[in-house]
């Protein structure tokens, strides 16, 4: 993401890629220390200067480096009975604290996700580089917004279990010959 498509929005209601990176860095932060205090407060004030202090994603990736692991290492170290206190999440559901982990991993999974279709639509491959991606995820994972790598990396297909397809139970001549039962890439559907 650089200056001339950062502020890239799919709608005119929507946040822009810049935005969307900004608002990742700081709610992951937020909602991993409010896990770590044990309490969930919430100052959209202070929410939106914190979000408006990066001038580009190189700062924005920084700022996750500097905070995140950090949380993440102190959330490692707590005792588990801390986690299993019950909290309240501003009067609309008390849970354990460890829940809220789920939820800071759902809310960052969401955003990130959004943040790779912008990318895509903005022309960038950079954003699916997998290896980088997995190997960056316990630094924080930002990085792989702002990496430099002109790679693209797929996963490799799932392995079939039995040689000729077909499944337990079933001849391998009658699969292939029902090729309605077969998805695009010639599995087994039933």
């Amino acid at each position: 993401m650089n200056h001339g498509n950062r502020d890239y929005k799919p709608d005119p209601k929507s946040r822009s890629a810049f935005e969307l990176a900004s608002h990742i860095a700081v709610a992951d932060n937020w909602f991993l220390q409010s896990v770590l205090d044990g309490k969930f407060e919430f100052d959209q004030e202070a929410a939106t200067k914190a979000e408006s202090q990066f001038k580009n994603a190189d700062e924005i990736a920084a700022f996750y480096q500097k905070t995140v692991p950090d949380k993440l290492k102190q959330l490692r170290a707590m005792p588990a009975e801390k986690l299993a206190q019950e909290i309240d999440f501003f009067g609309f559901m008390k849970a354990p604290l460890v829940t809220f982990l789920t939820m800071t991993q759902n809310h960052s999974v969401h955003h990130r996700g959004q943040l790779a279709a912008y990318l895509r639509a903005m022309g960038s491959a950079r954003a699916f580089d997998l290896r980088r991606q997995r190997r960056r995820a316990d630094a924080g994972g930002l990085r792989v917004v702002v990496s430099r790598s002109p790679h693209i990396h797929r996963a490799p297909p799932p392995r079939r279990r039995h040689r000729h397809g077909g499944g337990a139970g079933r001849s391998p001549s009658r699969s292939r010959r029902n090729s309605s039962t077969r998805d695009c890439r010639g599995w087994s559907r039933a």
